[in-house]
């Protein structure tokens, strides 16, 4: 937005004014080249009382004022500026703009003028209005970087990708090995989502700038996006060996690992980091995940346990204890666990969801179990997990209709192949004695977890004895 004038230049604003209309120049830009001609010295006389007007707060008066002072000299580009800038501060937007553009054909080699339409139709998405204005700012400066990603992002907010792209190769092209241009243009295209142009962007950056821990961590984190793990993994190693200080780069590569199920490379990550930032809450509660997923189960009491002693006001560590007692046929424990961070977070997912797929799993108080998916499932709808504990309730309240209506939605938004999912859409195929779909299931959830005896018996049954 254009800044407004203070009142310590207000005075001399008056004398400027006055100088201004009489010589045929412009206040914002440059002065205009205009044939001689004779001016209505009113009109200076209303601008300068506009002026005054507008100094004690006036506004209507002052809009009064300009305007009579526009009708006496119509082809004055500060008057138009004038009153654009008195219009937006009033928040009328499209009266500022209807006074910008006459002073834009007034003073069409102004860009600051241009610059100044294109950021307020810009604060109303005013997306292609807006381009015929960017166009004349790159007619005047076709290898401006800014004007350029303007197209973009007008191209970007029109739905054409296409073009948006054209235009963000050039400007990488533009940005030569100017650092600080290819990481702004980087950061927009992330935001964006064009992640193998952001690519580019700050691969170069790392070359120009090869100890930027930042830009290394960035490019280990466009790398996942375009699922490149493993040099994500590295990027992301470079980040930590130039500063190994910085939390989010341990917890982000131990994360990685932990989804790709390199559960041992994250406990290893994981442990130096340790050596780095000693009792660190996030990170123990990241070895303990690590630990309960190598069935580990008592080492990942111990770290988790020593996280809450360390900060007890987070709900985190407490998710994964539960878990583990969960796991270890501790019911007690495990409700206990729930109960005691749900006083902490009442409204979280995780913790609802978990609490009542402990409850239905024993098919004990289903309708208290029930409220609390319902109230994980209302946070997040899509969610696999959360819909595949809904399901298994109603399976558990004999309403397996309902129950196969949740879990095929959840298997339907499923990334990868849940064994216990599968296993759960079999028994309510078995239920409603659809028995051939119930082993196309089973053997389903077999091939995600080979050594699942549970599904293996199932299996072996014959089909006489599954009725």
């Amino acid at each position: 937005m254009m800044s407004f004038v203070s009142s310590s230049n207000r005075i001399l604003l008056v004398i400027l004014a006055s100088a201004v209309l009489l010589s045929g120049g412009s206040a914002w830009g440059k002065k205009q080249e205009e044939p001689p001609k004779i001016y209505d010295t009113r009109a200076v006389e209303l601008f300068v009382e506009a002026t005054i007007a507008e100094e004690v707060e006036d506004y209507y008066r002052a809009v009064v004022l300009y305007q009579e002072a526009l009708h006496r000299d119509s082809t004055s580009v500060t008057i138009h500026l004038t009153l654009a800038q008195l219009h937006q501060r009033l928040d009328q937007n499209e009266s500022a703009l209807m006074h910008l553009d006459a002073a834009s054909k007034l003073a069409p080699d102004d860009k600051h003028i241009i610059e100044w339409i294109v950021e307020i139709l810009g604060n109303m998405e005013k997306w292609q209005e807006q381009k015929p204005y960017v166009d004349r700012l790159l007619k005047l400066e076709p290898k401006n970087v800014t004007y350029n990603l303007q197209l973009a992002n007008i191209f970007l907010q029109t739905g054409d990708r296409k073009s948006a792209r054209r235009i963000f190769r050039n400007v990488i092209a533009l940005a030569g090995d100017v650092k600080e241009t290819l990481e702004r243009l980087g950061v927009m295209l992330i935001l964006n989502e064009e992640n193998e142009l952001a690519e580019q962007c700050f691969h170069k950056v790392c070359q120009l700038d090869p100890v930027n821990d930042k830009a290394q961590f960035t490019l280990g984190r466009i790398y996942l996006a375009l699922e490149k793990s493993r040099d994500a993994k590295q990027r992301m190693e470079m980040a930590i060996a130039i500063n190994d200080t910085v939390l989010q780069y341990w917890t982000s590569l131990a994360v990685l690992d932990l989804d790709a199920e390199h559960n041992a490379e994250a406990e290893h990550t994981l442990r130096r980091s340790l050596e780095v930032l000693p009792d660190n809450p996030v990170l123990l509660d990241l070895l303990g995940s690590a630990l309960e997923r190598q069935k580990r189960y008592q080492e990942a009491l111990d770290v988790l346990y020593r996280s809450v002693s360390i900060d007890s006001s987070s709900v985190a560590p407490y998710i994964t204890i539960g878990f583990v007692y969960d796991e270890t046929n501790q019911f007690e424990q495990a409700e206990s666990t729930y109960v005691k961070a749900l006083q902490i977070e009442p409204d979280n997912a995780t913790l609802l969801n978990n609490y009542a797929y402990l409850l239905a799993a024993r098919g004990l108080r289903l309708d208290e179990a029930l409220n609390m998916s319902e109230r994980s499932i209302e946070q997040t709808p899509d969610n696999p997990s959360y819909l595949d504990t809904i399901g298994w309730i109603y399976f558990k309240m004999d309403k397996p209709d309902r129950a196969l209506e949740y879990l095929l939605k959840a298997e339907g938004l499923s990334e990868t192949e849940s064994a216990e999912l599968l296993d759960h859409i079999g028994d309510v195929y078995r239920t409603l004695q659809e028995y051939r779909k119930a082993r196309e299931y089973w053997k389903r959830a077999l091939k995600a977890s080979p050594d699942d005896e549970s599904v293996k018996s199932k299996l072996q049954q014959p089909q006489s004895a599954q009725k």
